[in-house]
């Protein structure tokens, strides 16, 4: 009987601890969900506006789109209904007005006189408002796919918009269309707004540079360990005189100390040659003979040391 209730109550437990972990699992998905997985924010809204950096690595500078107009703004001519678009890149639309109000985004209808538009216009949201996220690059398109997408809201009459800010290959005219009642979408493309640091945050690989340096690095500690070990298991050596090639790299400084006096001189040699042609217009004899015992004398240091 107590054990049918031990095991009663352990399933019990089991249950419980089960349903616990559920409900964890859930409450973090919300919480993923609420802040988004490919959040972007304005890197520094002082100093750089219009660079972008994103959770998942990526960078996005909108600059030599907003500097491609005096005022800041894109501007879509028609979407097919009429009706003309004006956006604000990286801030408010500046010096814009419809009906007197300030936004980021503006449609307008008729024959609009911008900046100031009375009675034939409609602010679609606020650049306070704004929410971006990073669009991931197709895989068989890395550097010429993907963008960022950035929602506004705060428009008249509940209006929103979101602007697609495309990669391509190529700069494409912006266009403008309006898939829902009050919701807009502006979306333009060029190679201006790509991934700034390479497909999928900057994980398209090391550079050259980093290559040869880890790699090297690696070489260098595989090397020092393996030399090491070699000299004191099969050698008996120990301490410093395990160091592989102990002899040959003691004398690495006296070899750049004398290929520093080797270079100076015939540096110095051809400076005197140079001035000597500049002033006569050709080399003294004797300045020849001097530089070619220098180079002799080089030339037969450098076997002794050999010898030696």
């Amino acid at each position: 009987m107590a054990s049918s209730k031990t095991s009663a109550a352990f399933g019990s437990s089991v249950q419980m601890a089960a349903k616990a972990r559920t409900l964890l699992v859930l409450v973090l998905l919300d919480r993923v969900s609420a802040q988004g997985i490919n959040t972007c924010q304005v890197t520094n809204p002082t100093v750089s506006p219009c660079q972008f950096t994103c959770v998942d690595g990526s960078i996005y500078d909108l600059t030599s789109i907003r500097d491609r107009t005096p005022g800041h703004y894109m501007h879509v001519a028609d979407d097919g209904q009429g009706h003309e678009y004006f956006v604000g890149v990286c801030s408010q639309l500046q010096g814009f007005t419809c009906d007197s109000q300030t936004a980021s985004a503006m449609q307008t209808w008729g024959s609009p006189q911008p900046p100031h538009f009375y009675g034939n216009c409609a602010t679609l949201g606020e650049y306070s408002n704004m929410h971006c996220s990073s669009i991931a690059p197709l895989p068989s398109q890395p550097y010429s796919s993907g963008g960022m997408s950035c929602d506004f809201s705060g428009g008249e009459g509940g209006r929103s918009y979101t602007v697609k800010y495309n990669c391509a290959l190529q700069d494409v005219q912006p266009t403008a269309s309006q898939p829902g009642s009050y919701a807009y979408l502006i979306s333009m493309s060029s190679p201006a707004l790509c991934n700034q640091v390479g497909p999928g945050g900057g994980k398209q690989g090391l550079s050259g540079g980093s290559l040869f340096l880890i790699l090297g690095s690696l070489a260098g500690a595989a090397y020092l360990v393996g030399g090491v070990y070699v000299n004191n298991k099969y050698h008996g050596l120990s301490g410093r005189e395990a160091l592989p090639h102990r002899e040959k790299w003691g004398q690495l400084p006296g070899l750049v100390k004398d290929g520093c006096d080797f270079s100076y001189a015939h540096a110095k040699f051809a400076y005197k040659a140079f001035m000597d042609w500049y002033s006569t217009g050709h080399v003294e004899p004797a300045l020849k003979e001097e530089m070619l015992g220098a180079t002799d004398d080089a030339a037969e240091t450098k076997v002794d040391d050999d010898k030696a």
